[in-house]
C-alpha cells in the first residue's frame, strides 16, 4: 500500500491519464451503444447484458479475442442487470481502449 501511494506521489500524472482513459472507454461505450449503466467517474466500466447467458456468452466471445472479461450475474446482482466488468489502467493505450470498444460491440452484435 505505502508503495502504490509513494507511486501516486512521484507520478501525479498516471491519475490524470487513469481518468483519461477511463472517459474514452466510456465515452466510446457509450457512442457504439453499449449500456454501461450508471457508471461515470470510476475505471471500472461495466457493460450491461441483461442476462447471465448473455454476459457468459459474450465474456467467451471476447476471451477469443483476447480480452478477459468475467460475468457477473445472479446471485451476485439480479439476473436482468447481469454485465461485464472492464478495468481500466493507466498503462492501456488509447488504440487498445478504442478496439476493446469496437470488439465488444461487434461481439454483442453478433450474439443478437
Amino acid at each position: 500500500m505505502l508503495a502504490a501511494l509513494t507511486k501516486l506521489q512521484a507520478g501525479p500524472a498516471r491519475v490524470a491519464t487513469l481518468q483519461a482513459h477511463s472517459e474514452r472507454f466510456l465515452t466510446r461505450a457509450r457512442a457504439a451503444g453499449l449500456d454501461t449503466g450508471e457508471n461515470g467517474g470510476s475505471p471500472i466500466v461495466p457493460v450491461m447484458t441483461g442476462s447471465g447467458m448473455r454476459a457468459l456468452a459474450l465474456s467467451h466471445k471476447l476471451l477469443e479475442q483476447g480480452i478477459p472479461a468475467h460475468p457477473i450475474s445472479y446471485p451476485a446482482v439480479p439476473e436482468d442487470k447481469s454485465r461485464l466488468r472492464f478495468f481500466l489502467s493507466a498503462s492501456h493505450s488509447r488504440a487498445a481502449i478504442d478496439a476493446t470498444v469496437d470488439t465488444i460491440a461487434r461481439c454483442l452484435a453478433e450474439l443478437d
